[in-house]
């Protein structure tokens, strides 16, 4: 998977979340889904497609994802990484 502003491609392992993957490599990655703030880690998916680990409740639109349940299909790009 690759994010867009730190141009970095990082190999997905199957586990995690998005927003876990992105920490353990140095990429900040604020959200505070996991406080139960909903929302705050929607991106927009620019390449490839995700497929939710869990049933949402309210989808963010259409070409984005909620990253802390969002998995990748395929390899894409996620379009927005830290916000820093």
């Amino acid at each position: 998977m690759t994010f867009r502003r730190s141009a970095r491609m990082i190999d997905w392992e199957e586990q995690g979340s998005v927003p876990q993957l992105a920490e353990a490599n140095g990429i900040a990655a604020p959200s505070t889904c996991r406080a139960g703030a909903w929302g705050t880690c929607a991106a927009r998916v620019l390449e490839g497609s995700v497929v939710y680990a869990a049933e949402t409740v309210a989808a963010p639109g259409p070409a984005c994802a909620l990253l802390c349940i969002a998995k990748p299909d395929a390899v894409g790009k996620a379009g927005r990484e830290a916000l820093s």
